[in-house]
C-alpha cells in the first residue's frame, strides 16, 4: 500500500497522537515529569528491597500459627531472628531463637521456619526484603532491649583495634547490614554509623571478590598444565 493511502493499517507518519511537533517537546517533558509513577507503573513504584505491609502481616500470621503463639510474640521472634543475622544468605537454616509463649513454654523459630512462611506469601526466597522492610522496627526493638545488631561486634572490634571511639549502645543496636537501606539512619543512630556500615560492606565485598581470585588463578594454571601435557603427549605419539 502506498504511503498516504487509506487502509486498516496505521501509518505512524499520519498518526498525530504519536508524532508531536518539535516545538511542543518541552511541554511533553513537563507533562511526563508530572506523572505519578504509582498510576503510570504500579509495579515499579515499590522498591525491590521492600515488601508490602499486607505481606508482612500475612507472614506474621503464618508464623504465629506455626509457632502456636500470638502475633505480637511471633513478630518479636522475627525481630530477634533477623537481628541475629538470619537474612544473610550464608546464615544456616538451623539458626533459631527460643522464646516463651503465653504459657511460659519454650518454643523456637528457625530461619527455615521463617523462610517457609515468607516463601508462601511472597513466592521468592529473598528474606532480606523482609529484614529491610522491618529494619527500623528491628533496630528500635534491639535498642530498647540492649541487643546488638549482627555487625556490631565486628565493627566495634575494628574501632577498638584502631584506637577509635567504640560503638555506643544505640549504634550497636542499629549496626545491622539491613539498616543500610534506612534513609534517615544518621538521625536515628549516629552521624558516623552509615559510613561505618558502608565501609564494612565494601570490605566484605572486596574480601569475597579477592577470595575468588586465587581460585581462578589456580584453575587457569591447572588448565595450562593439562594443555602442555596434551601437547607433549601428541608430540611423543607423532
Amino acid at each position: 500500500m502506498a504511503k498516504g493511502s487509506t487502509g486498516s493499517g496505521t501509518d505512524p507518519d499520519k498518526d498525530s497522537t504519536l508524532v508531536k511537533p518539535e516545538k511542543d517537546f518541552n511541554s511533553i517533558k513537563l507533562e511526563a515529569s508530572s506523572l505519578d509513577v504509582k498510576d503510570l507503573a504500579p509495579t515499579e513504584a515499590m522498591p525491590v528491597t521492600r515488601i508490602s505491609s499486607d505481606q508482612v502481616q500475612e507472614i506474621v500470621t503464618k508464623v504465629a500459627a506455626d509457632m502456636q503463639v500470638s502475633p505480637p510474640v511471633a513478630l518479636a521472634s522475627i525481630y530477634l531472628l533477623l537481628n541475629k543475622g538470619a537474612a544473610n544468605v550464608k546464615a544456616p537454616n538451623s539458626m533459631q531463637v527460643n522464646v516463651l509463649n503465653e504459657k511460659k513454654e519454650e518454643v523456637s523459630l528457625s530461619k527455615l521456619d521463617l523462610m517457609a512462611a515468607y516463601r508462601r506469601v511472597t513466592g521468592n526466597n529473598y528474606l532480606r526484603r523482609l529484614a529491610e522492610t522491618l529494619a527500623v522496627e528491628i533496630a528500635q526493638f534491639a535498642e530498647k532491649n540492649g541487643l546488638r545488631g549482627e555487625l556490631a561486634t565486628r565493627i566495634n572490634n575494628k574501632l577498638v583495634s584502631n584506637s577509635q571511639v567504640p560503638l555506643t549502645l544505640k549504634e550497636m543496636a542499629w549496626a545491622s547490614s539491613f539498616c543500610q537501606s534506612v534513609a534517615n539512619l544518621a538521625s536515628l543512630s549516629s552521624d558516623r554509623l552509615p559510613g561505618l556500615l558502608a565501609e564494612d560492606y565494601s570490605q566484605r565485598f572486596s574480601k569475597v571478590k579477592g577470595s575468588n581470585q586465587p581460585q581462578a588463578n589456580k584453575k587457569a594454571r591447572k588448565g595450562q598444565k593439562k594443555k602442555k601435557e596434551r601437547s607433549a603427549k601428541t608430540s611423543t605419539t607423532d
